[in-house]
């Protein structure tokens, strides 16, 4: 697979110190020498690692990504990736690291940028290692049990694959935001290659289908059309977590019904929208994933009629329905 960060070399070493430049400093941003370049000097026969300028000539790096496809032909080896996460956190603190089993971002399990229609963002680490195979689907959908919070991302070039080739073109802007409904609307991030051509510029016509997109997706979700709606649920926590509060526009509140409720029925809430209200035809629910996630099933009704169904949530779901 394609990384989208940066790239680890691994040598063979013959030194048996620790050593750096004179210049110590590990703030983020900043490399420990003039050459932007930190190296992990082990005892006789183990790795050298290097990082060059990706990780600190560029400020704040938001995720580092290790790829865990290997060719068929290519050496065996044993690769120390603690190590290498280690040496990472050293010089960007707060950088969050991907691989198939994470620590912080998982691989989705495919290529072509869907989740699955069921995504839990948690998984036990323990049961997954990086670059084992048939771990596809459980990578793909999460554990219910899992342990370990680690988030799935979805990655997928806007070409047909990871690099430019002068007689291929950019998916039409369609393609892309099915891609965005089945990623980023199943509690996924999305990550989306857009490989330079052969002058190390990104092509003018990529560029172009990006902006195409972006603007898609500001006009799609640009407006709120549930707002003047007014909320009621099955009940309600109180203490500031009323129905209402899905319609305030702010991450941190939340509607929080009784745990009674749920033992009886189930829970639901019902936004009733105001005369002449303009017509949608996408759904978006989001839970507070700050205190985890917990929907398992849910419904949509619109006038009484069932109109989508699904399993989880998480950070988003949305639900694409026929044109009114």
């Amino acid at each position: 697979r394609g990384t989208s960060t940066t790239a680890a070399t691994a040598k063979r070493s013959r030194t048996t110190s620790t050593t750096w430049p004179s210049s110590t400093s590990s703030s983020p941003g900043q490399c420990p020498n003039a050459l932007a370049r930190a190296s992990v000097h082990r005892r006789p026969g183990r790795p050298l690692l290097t990082y060059h300028c990706c990780v600190c000539r560029y400020g704040r790096v938001w995720e580092i990504w290790f790829d865990g496809n290997k060719g068929t032909n290519a050496t065996k080896m044993t690769y120390h990736f603690q190590e290498w996460f280690d040496t990472v956190r050293q010089l960007q603190g707060s950088i969050n690291i991907f691989s198939d089993a994470g620590p912080d971002i998982r691989w989705v399990g495919d290529e072509k940028g869907f989740a699955g229609t069921t995504c839990w963002s948690a998984v036990n680490q323990s049961s997954i290692t990086i670059g084992s195979a048939g771990i596809e689907k459980y990578l793909n959908e999460g554990d219910p049990r899992g342990t370990e919070w680690v988030p799935p991302e979805c990655d997928v070039s806007i070409r047909p694959g990871w690099f430019w080739h002068r007689n291929e073109t950019a998916k039409p802007l369609s393609q892309l935001l099915n891609i965005y409904y089945n990623s980023v609307g199943r509690n996924c991030v999305l990550l989306l290659n857009a490989p330079p051509n052969a002058t190390g510029l990104i092509d003018g016509a990529d560029m172009a289908r990006l902006r195409e997109f972006g603007a898609a997706v500001k006009r799609i979700f640009g407006t709120d059309l549930a707002e003047g709606s007014r909320a009621r649920a099955s009940s309600e926590r109180g203490g500031g977590f009323e129905a209402g509060k899905v319609l305030d526009g702010r991450e941190e509140t939340y509607w929080a019904p009784t745990a009674e409720d749920g033992r009886r029925n189930g829970y639901w809430i019902e936004l009733r929208r105001p005369a002449g209200a303009r017509a949608f035809n996408v759904v978006r629910i989001q839970e507070h994933v700050a205190l985890g996630q917990r929907v398992e099933r849910h419904e949509v009704y619109v006038d009484g009629v069932a109109v989508a169904r699904g399993t989880t949530v998480g950070h988003k779901r949305l639900h694409r329905l026929a044109c009114p």
